[in-house]
């Protein structure tokens, strides 16, 4: 979900290559050339394991991390491959905080979350030999998206009582905790997987840093709102309690200079979504996908070390 480009799309252009087009499009004959294996709302865990570790949360789809290396493994490599891992995960964390679970016992879910990422990776990378690159995301920090910060206008969530201590970016210290975690244990994973594939080059993008990077420096990214988000749809107003401090077109217009249009299905959209940071409240917009990926380039080639390369 966003405005515009992915940041895999926005990569594969800076490669010089074709955008490439959603794995489950394509004509069920066709299993070669490069293609996007995500699903929206797809989860690192398959569903009975997330139902059972999360107090009955339930993904929207049931195309998990398995489903999806199943459908990559079935694909035919015309030659060596590169293999870009998104921010996977951050859907079960979501999934189990709107089962009003508090940030502790999220946290508790982290650990399976991750080897459950490492495991479907080191099945990728054994039985997929032309793959000779990936690169691993970690996660945005979950207490930065406006899905959860517009919650926090009072200091408590009416849905899942939980309190929201703010950390120095403005971002909910208790939320973004939890993804904290996540990275700490992928680079561990990570560190495993270059072990077993000693032949194949793993850069892992540090994600929370870069974004937290581009969050303090908004304004020199061109950014107006970083709170906020550009598009409402009917299925966020409703998440927020008594309808949100987001729902209202005023304050809405805020750092953006804007109100917002009313859209099919109840939901609101801005006029200039290069502004936002955040797409729909849980989403990025093109632009933050391109700013994250600027500091990707930019750290692989020798900047701050948001990009930890293959050693």
């Amino acid at each position: 979900f966003s405005d515009g480009r992915m940041m895999v799309d926005i990569l594969a252009q800076a490669l010089h290559r074709d955008l490439l087009p959603p794995h489950l499009g394509l004509s069920s004959n066709l299993s070669h050339g490069s293609q996007n294996f995500a699903v929206a709302g797809a989860t690192a865990l398959d569903a009975p394991d997330l139902a059972r570790l999360a107090s009955g949360a339930v993904s929207i789809t049931p195309f998990s991390l398995s489903v999806q290396v199943s459908s990559l493994l079935g694909v035919d490599f015309d030659g060596d491959a590169l293999v870009f891992v998104g921010e996977i995960g951050g859907n079960d964390y979501n999934y189990a905080f709107l089962k009003r679970l508090q940030p502790l016992q999220v946290m508790a879910l982290v650990p399976s979350v991750v080897a459950e990422v490492e495991r479907q990776l080191d099945r990728l990378l054994s039985e997929q030999p032309r793959i000779k690159k990936m690169i691993i995301l970690g996660q945005f920090p979950l207490g930065c998206i406006s899905l959860y910060l517009g919650q926090a206008s009072s200091n408590t969530n009416t849905n899942t009582n939980m309190s929201f201590p703010l950390d120095t970016h403005g971002c909910i210290a208790p939320i973004s905790a939890v993804t904290d975690l996540h990275d700490k244990l992928l680079k561990l994973s990570v560190a495993e997987l270059r072990r077993k594939h000693r032949g194949v080059e793993i850069v892992f993008f540090d994600l929370g840093p870069a974004y937290l990077d581009v969050l303090d420096h908004a304004a020199g990214f061109g950014f107006l709102e970083t709170a906020r988000p550009c598009y409402l749809s009917a299925t966020l107003l409703r998440l927020l309690p008594g309808g949100g401090p987001m729902s209202s077109s005023t304050t809405m217009a805020g750092a953006g200079g804007e109100g917002l249009k009313g859209v099919a299905g109840g939901g609101k959209v801005c006029t200039h979504p290069a502004n936002y940071l955040s797409w729909d409240g849980i989403h990025l917009t093109d632009a933050m996908h391109r700013a994250l990926v600027s500091r990707f380039l930019y750290t692989s080639l020798g900047g701050d070390p948001f990009a930890e390369p293959h050693p």
